[in-house]
């Protein structure tokens, strides 16, 4: 899809594209009716030029409602690499000042909205509950509660998981709210060890999904392990994760978990299909995204990202 000159695609949400300009501006388009919601300028710690030249980095913006609401808009901006994470949010139709940005010293999985609060995840599957106060007279960070505890049972290798013993694992880490509850959806990766690559992810295999819900009813909260999705599918994805009633949607198949490529660099000229498909829940299996006549893709990324895109008719 087209994005504005002197711009980047970093993202998307339902049918809106998240895009940062060359001079640091940031906006939500549909590039379809060409609407968009004009948003603050990333954090002055974040400089603009450092972020579309460094892959390390990426944002994800997060809605706790439909857009289609715009009154009820908090744009949240999680910009991470290989140390730290700087977390930001802004209410752009009430604030019009720039993105309130807060640094941790941690890194972060991900983010989602869910019942109205702001949930971050860290690569040891502890959740975190932000306290967020936003008014007319700006945005303001209050605290950051932690929701779990360390369990050493999710550290441990699961025994479904078909990995080779010969071969390195990588897990990717997705926070999905689903119909009113919050998932943390884990996602098994079989890597070659001894490829002749710079890149050892450029071997991954997507091989294996387990998924947890959050339970809210036990203090502290606890991660419950989810055997079935129901009539619902899970669109995952670094940039852009959603879940799908198969009952709105007859295309989708129900039980399952849609996820694409979404760890390569921007800037390299890969199959955007390469480790893409569809996992069933119930049975394991792993079918093609598309079909073999249906994924002839270029293979250049341009000025944008690997994202998934949900038209408002498909919805």
């Amino acid at each position: 899809m087209d994005v504005p000159d002197n711009a980047c695609c970093h993202g998307s949400c339902d049918n809106w594209l998240f895009v940062v300009h060359d001079n640091g501006l940031c906006s939500l388009m549909n590039p379809f009716t060409k609407a968009s919601v004009q948003l603050p300028s990333l954090p002055k710690v974040a400089p603009h030029n450092e972020l579309l030249s460094d892959a390390k980095f990426h944002m994800t913006v997060v809605p706790p409602a439909s857009l289609n609401s715009p009154p009820d808009l908090l744009a949240a901006v999680l910009i991470r690499d290989f140390r730290d994470t700087l977390f930001s949010f802004c209410q752009p139709l009430i604030n019009s000042g720039s993105f309130n940005g807060c640094r941790q010293g941690m890194l972060i999985s991900d983010i989602a909205f869910c019942h109205g609060k702001l949930y971050v995840a860290n690569p040891d599957f502890m959740l975190y509950k932000f306290d967020l106060t936003v008014s007319s007279g700006g945005n303001r960070y209050s605290s950051m509660k932690k929701m779990t505890v360390l369990r050493e049972e999710l550290q441990i290798w699961p025994q479904d998981v078909p990995l080779s013993k010969e071969d390195y694992h990588s897990i990717r880490r997705y926070l999905v709210e689903c119909d009113g509850r919050l998932l943390l959806v884990r996602r098994w990766m079989q890597i070659r060890p001894f490829a002749k690559c710079d890149d050892l992810l450029e071997t991954a295999c997507t091989c294996w999904f387990d998924v947890f819900e959050a339970d809210f009813t036990v203090q502290p909260c606890q991660w419950r392990r989810l055997n079935t999705l129901g009539r619902r599918a899970l669109f995952i994805g670094k940039y852009c994760s959603k879940s799908v009633s198969s009952e709105e949607c007859e295309e989708v198949k129900e039980d399952s978990i849609y996820f694409m490529c979404d760890y390569v660099k921007s800037d390299q000229s890969v199959d955007p299909l390469r480790d893409s498909g569809v996992f069933n829940m119930k049975t394991g299996a792993i079918t093609p995204l598309l079909s073999r006549t249906n994924a002839a893709l270029p293979r250049h990324f341009g000025r944008w990202c690997l994202s998934w895109f949900f038209p408002s008719e498909a919805r």
